[in-house]
């Protein structure tokens, strides 16, 4: 089992909130090149919350430990956000509410919905396929960790898994990065129990290099199926450089916001102001809005689970 040092920890904290506003700067600006950054910040996140998952549990995994600690943290809090939004929902006087699929998003299952193509009548759910992904990785840790304790077995289920995900990225279409997400999980477990050659420059390089190349590829050839492959190969060496460099990534208020990266998921659909109007004060006052309202609803909830 590899560990990481207190600057690591700092430097990939960081960059699960970058990713994060990153995923929320791209759902408000949509039908653009964002998709890209979006993509790469859902591969960053659910990279680090495998790697910190098996860092803690994966050496020593205690199921019934395992299981209430994500019920207690992860799982009322999910509730406890989704009611505050059913409340803003029906403020907003939103049509749909008492339907089942409303039950659906209450308890986590909304990709389910996403994946086989059925309508949501319900205003809640926008984004939350990649908390049922979570779900489902959460629920196949104990095995997937167990399978990667060997460094050849772990080597070569990942890498199975990163091709397939490549295949299903450019065979079957969802409307949203489900494969490479989920890849992503996969290849964070290998990272906590197996260390990669190289140094900080190499991989900085080598995420200079494949981001080049994919420009070159789309740009000049129109060659685009190997996005796949290459925006996992962006995010991965570029993961990969912020755990080997010596440079700490400036926090100022991003530190912050580390413990509310799950709030600001799940609630940043929902606070758009002026969402139609694409315009720099919209988008900054939007992303006001949903930091602030992300950092008391943590505060909040934190403040709970104490008590409970």
């Amino acid at each position: 089992m590899n560990t990481i040092s207190p600057l690591v920890s700092h430097n990939l904290a960081i960059a699960k909130v970058l990713a994060i506003l990153l995923v929320a700067t791209g759902h408000f600006f949509t039908g653009n090149l964002l998709w890209i950054p979006v993509t790469l910040g859902l591969f960053t996140f659910a990279w680090s919350s495998a790697l910190f998952t098996t860092l803690k549990h994966g050496e020593h995994l205690n199921l019934a430990t395992f299981w209430r600690n994500k019920l207690k943290g992860l799982g009322l809090r999910f509730l406890l956000i989704q009611l505050f939004l059913l409340v803003l929902v029906a403020i907003q006087h939103r049509s749909g509410i008492f339907t089942w699929q409303t039950l659906v998003h209450l308890s986590g299952q909304t990709g389910w919905l996403n994946w086989f193509g059925i309508p949501n009548a319900s205003p809640l759910g926008g984004g939350l396929w990649f908390f049922t992904l979570l779900l489902l990785f959460y629920l196949a840790f104990p095995v997937l960790a167990c399978w990667q304790r060997n460094a050849r077995a772990s080597a070569v289920i990942t890498i199975a898994i990163v091709i397939v995900a490549c295949w299903l990225s450019n065979t079957v279409n969802v409307g949203h990065a489900l494969w490479i997400t989920a890849a992503a999980f996969v290849v964070g477990i290998h990272c906590a129990r197996h260390s990669f050659p190289g140094n900080a420059e190499f991989w900085l390089a080598l995420a200079v290099a494949a981001t080049l190349g994919m420009g070159l590829l789309n740009v000049a050839w129109g060659i685009h199926s190997a996005n796949s492959a290459l925006i996992m190969l962006i995010a991965f060496a570029g993961l990969q450089w912020l755990t080997k460099t010596g440079i700490k990534l400036p926090a100022g208020p991003l530190a912050r916001l580390t413990p509310c990266t799950l709030e600001i998921y799940l609630i940043h659909g929902y606070l758009f102001i002026g969402h139609d109007w694409h315009t720099p004060f919209a988008y900054l006052s939007s992303m006001a809005l949903i930091v602030v309202v992300a950092f008391v609803l943590n505060l909040l909830l934190t403040k709970l689970e104490r008590k409970t």
